[in-house]
């Protein structure tokens, strides 16, 4: 089911960013060169963040895990 909707929302959402950024603020010849730099950038952060944010349930987990042993 992961897998499934990282690849429908990448599939989805990945071209109509890149051509929404490249549109909006790169309108030049260069431009969506830029805008797929952006919207990597963004995608890379954002999966920082997300991962960050949910190793603290995996450490819980793991320590609960640990602790019951």
């Amino acid at each position: 089911m992961y897998l499934a909707v990282c690849a429908v929302a990448g599939t989805g959402l990945g071209p109509v960013l890149t051509g929404l950024i490249s549109d909006t603020f790169f309108p030049h010849a260069e431009g969506l060169a830029r805008a797929l730099f952006l919207t990597i950038a963004i995608a890379g952060a954002l999966a920082i963040v997300l991962s960050l944010a949910g190793a603290e349930g995996w450490r819980r987990l793991a320590t609960k895990s640990q602790n019951s042993h």
